[in-house]
């Protein structure tokens, strides 16, 4: 994997063995126009060898996303070329912190749920089609929420060993 990092708000840093390649606004990076943009993560995704992202954009209180993007390459820079973009809308409800997975079948999320009024819900996991959001195509979500357990975390695959059937 290549050694980059990332350094969250005001300002995203990519860094290459310690050389900083690029500073920017999350929301410049993540393309999101005038949206407030935050709780970013990035994760590698070691089968296509690109870098993935997520966080949230909030464009106003009727319309909250998530803002997904990956790299073309294993050493991009922040050029419009360097990485392809997606949100993904959830409306009023708010997709508070949300945590990624890579899997070979899917780009998985997870969030806390949150109504207009602000009041919990529960823990939402969501699938991503990967394969169609890979080539630039349009893709769906498939999201199920559980009202019990919030602050879910995603497990995804890391390594070359793949897990038990």
């Amino acid at each position: 994997m290549p050694v980059h990092g990332c350094i969250s708000l005001p300002t995203i840093l990519l860094k290459r063995a310690g050389r900083s390649l690029a500073t920017t606004s999350l929301g410049s990076w993540w393309n999101v126009g005038n949206a407030a943009a935050f709780d970013p993560q990035v994760i590698w995704d070691p089968d296509t060898e690109r870098f993935f992202y997520a966080g949230d954009a909030v464009y106003g209180p009727s319309d909250n996303r998530i803002a997904f993007g990956w790299s073309t390459s294993a050493s991009p820079g922040l050029g419009t070329g360097d990485w392809c973009r997606y949100t993904f809308r959830y409306g009023a409800e708010f997709p508070d912190y949300p945590k990624l997975a890579v899997w070979p079948d899917a780009y998985y999320t997870t969030f806390n749920g949150f109504t207009p009024s602000l009041a919990w819900y529960g823990g939402v996991a969501c699938a991503y089609e990967r394969a169609k959001m890979l080539v630039g195509q349009a893709a769906r979500q498939d999201c199920h929420t559980e009202p019990s357990y919030g602050g879910i975390l995603m497990a995804g695959v890391e390594g070359g060993t793949a897990p038990a059937a």
